[in-house]
């Protein structure tokens, strides 16, 4: 037990307020997810660079569709199986829904698809996740989900 300065005894429940929230409850900002993705996007460079010289292909000779096939797979994968990528592997962050649970293969779809509406108007739904307190794109909102640190 304990007392405050004015002689208000307190018990130890009434410090709970006071504890630092746990690493899944610290929300990841735009700079560290910034980053997390350049990492994901050089891994996927290497994957298509892989296929064309598989494939016997110039760059400039790969169908469109592989590329954003790729990115699809590697992306809706990755957060299907563990709610990371190989970038927020590195840099200790995860997707969960809001309320802490997996993704699932149905909202990584989801999130994926959410990913061309951030895009479209210059990225301004990227952009929110620096602006926003709750620091989520509008790919997180359409899904449901955010990246914490684990």
């Amino acid at each position: 037990m304990a007392y405050c300065q004015k002689g208000v005894r307190m018990e130890p429940q009434d410090f709970a307020e006071f504890e630092r929230p746990r690493p899944s409850e610290i929300l990841a900002g735009f700079g560290i997810r910034l980053v997390a993705i350049a990492i994901d996007f050089l891994i996927c460079v290497v994957i298509l660079f892989l296929i064309t010289i598989a494939a016997g292909w110039d760059a400039s000779e790969m169908p469109w569709w592989i590329y954003e096939l790729v990115w699809l797979v590697y992306n809706v994968g990755f957060w299907t199986w563990r709610g990371q990528t190989p970038g927020k592997m590195v840099l200790r962050l995860k997707i969960t829904r809001t309320n802490g649970a997996p993704l699932g293969l149905g909202r990584s779809l989801l999130r994926f698809v959410g990913y061309s509406v951030s895009q479209l108007p210059f990225f301004l739904g990227f952009l929110s996740i620096a602006l926003d307190k709750s620091h989520r794109g509008w790919h997180d909102k359409i899904a449901g989900t955010q990246v914490v640190r684990v």
